[in-house]
């Protein structure tokens, strides 16, 4: 769909993505956030990196933009790629100030999106997907033939308290990575989640992002190694912008993997509690972590039992084919 065929309302120019516009992209995405009641916060250089992978995603052509009075007002980004199920996946996120809402905006970001799946070769095949981070994103997207489909929750572990002592598995020991290691670590943590929902084809973006993260700490990692192979994995970070922005003392434990002969066995239970632990004596004072409410291995259930609660959750919703 070209520019000059989005529908015309009054004050908005519609053009495509330029330099300078992730500041208002992380703007609205934090808006976003707010409105949903996720307390979190991200940076410039957190979307940069997340949008910032060539194979998925060209800025040049796949950001729109809408502009009112020379602001950013809302905006559009489609990215593409092939799940490891064999499915072929067009994702969107689209995000609109609260001031601009209800003005058009969204239904013509979503005409867009629309005209690029039509323009794309084996468009019957793919899945048209989007993530609902409000209950107001949700009801827009089931009024456009959307459902939704599956459920991430965000649990947080309100204190650092009563942490317990879950020792490792017989042959089983942590060791300490170096940067000479991360393309072992990153390898180890694809395979891990190869048999995960939405688990796609590996690339070289995400290798990129993967080295690439702003947050990475690897002294706090928890590595687990039989014999030379990793087996299990636990990568907590502390952001520590968002932490000032919002006035407190929260790490995260995120990244939790497990090799598939190793699952059941407790290695992931005992590399989360210390990960918890290394955030404890870092002074953070609470701890979150995302985690796929339909994931067949008990994750959800895995967490709870270690003092995670439930604290926001997002929908995932997919067009419903005609």
């Amino acid at each position: 769909m070209h520019l000059a065929d989005l529908p015309k309302i009054d004050d908005v120019t519609w053009r495509m993505f330029r330099d300078g516009d992730y500041v208002a992209l992380t703007d609205l995405l934090n808006e976003d956030f707010e409105a949903g009641g996720h307390d979190t916060f991200q940076t410039v250089d957190d979307v940069r990196t997340s949008y910032q992978r060539e194979d998925r995603l060209d800025e040049g052509r796949d950001i729109l933009i809408a502009e009112a009075d020379g602001d950013v007002i809302g905006h559009v980004s489609v990215f593409t790629w092939k799940e490891l199920a064999g499915s072929r996946i067009l994702f969107h996120a689209g995000r609109v100030t609260p001031a601009w809402k209800d003005h058009g905006i969204g239904t013509g970001m979503l005409a867009w999106v629309q005209g690029r799946l039509a323009g794309m070769a084996g468009a019957q095949d793919t899945i048209t997907r989007t993530v609902g981070v409000s209950p107001a994103t949700t009801e827009f997207m089931t009024k456009n033939g959307y459902v939704v489909t599956q459920h991430e929750a965000i649990l947080v572990r309100p204190n650092l308290d009563d942490i317990p002592e879950v020792p490792l598995p017989d042959g089983i020991e942590v060791r300490p990575v170096s940067e000479a290691d991360l393309r072992m670590v990153y390898e180890a943590e694809v395979e891990h989640f190869r048999d995960h929902w939405g688990s796609s084809e590996e690339d070289s973006g995400a290798w990129e992002s993967f080295r690439n993260d702003p947050h990475r700490d690897m002294s706090m990692w928890q590595i687990a190694f039989a014999d030379d192979q990793v087996i299990g994995i636990v990568r907590p970070f502390i952001h520590e912008e968002e932490n000032a922005r919002l006035g407190r003392k929260r790490g995260y434990t995120e990244d939790i993997s497990t090799k598939r002969d190793w699952r059941g066995k407790g290695v992931a239970t005992a590399l989360i509690t210390r990960a918890l632990l290394a955030q404890r004596e870092r002074g953070m004072t609470e701890t979150a972590l995302s985690v796929h409410l339909e994931n067949p291995h008990g994750a959800y259930r895995l967490y709870q039992s270690l003092g995670f609660e439930l604290h926001s959750r997002m929908d995932t919703l997919d067009l419903q084919k005609a």
